[in-house]
């Protein structure tokens, strides 16, 4: 393999390896979130607000890292375009399972989480993204050792 391959595919990697740590980090976040939610039974405070910012902007760039990653080989402009439309799949995702979450769960459970069970789900299913991304970037550095 050429220096320019090889800087190639560790650059590439780097970027699964950057998706993978953001997503996992902040899908807890908003883990955390609900978990402090059901803890203090209340969604007031600075401590959910943070923790929302701080996921939010995690797995946003978490999902704009991965389509970097996917398009790893392309043109720099198309690495970029599939950056923003790795932001937009994210943002478009979370709001489409907030809204199906409060019509499938509409009023279940105390009034204090009854709004959040969309962030619940959106982070379930970004952390299930993340740990997909860990187990593609475990298994290519595997291949790569042998």
């Amino acid at each position: 393999m050429t220096d320019t391959a090889t800087s190639t595919n560790t650059t590439t990697y780097t970027w699964l390896r950057l998706a993978t740590a953001l997503l996992l980090v902040g899908a807890l976040a908003w883990l955390a979130k609900f978990a402090a939610i059901a803890v203090t039974e209340s969604g007031e405070g600075t401590l959910p607000s943070v923790l929302w910012v701080i996921g939010f902007s995690l797995m946003l760039a978490g999902s704009a890292a991965l389509a970097v990653w996917l398009t790893g080989r392309w043109h720099v402009v198309l690495q970029i375009v599939s950056a923003l439309i790795g932001g937009i799949v994210f943002f478009v995702s979370m709001n489409v399972i907030d809204d199906w979450s409060k019509s499938v769960f509409g009023g279940a459970g105390p009034e204090y989480v009854q709004e959040e069970w969309g962030i619940l789900l959106a982070a379930i299913l970004w952390l299930c993204v993340g740990l997909g991304a860990g187990t593609v970037y475990r298994s290519t550095q595997a291949s790569r050792a042998s």
